[in-house]
């Protein structure tokens, strides 16, 4: 059996202080890569490790979040929102 972290209360904390910072960019790079890491270490499932890794390979090569990548980021994040909740639905 797959360990998970609640999509639910993950995503709606993370949703509700991904704006929460004080830097110019309307999202966190911080938060952004601390959510990732924290869903990476909360599941054994290879294939949501695989794309939480991937995902935050690419957030590190953007670098802080600035108005030109946010939809880009923001959809990313979703993705892996929605693998989660995928995954605890088998």
């Amino acid at each position: 059996m797959t360990d998970t972290l609640s999509p639910i209360s993950t995503s709606e904390a993370f949703w509700a202080t991904v704006t929460d910072h004080d830097g110019d960019s309307a999202i966190s790079f911080d938060r952004c890569t601390d959510w990732l890491l924290d869903l990476y270490q909360s599941t054994t499932d290879e294939g949501l490790r695989l794309l939480i890794a991937d995902v935050l390979e690419d957030l590190r090569m953007i670098g802080p979040i600035d108005g030109e990548f946010e939809d880009i980021v923001l959809g990313a994040l979703a993705s892996v929102e929605v693998a989660f909740e995928v995954v605890a639905a088998r």
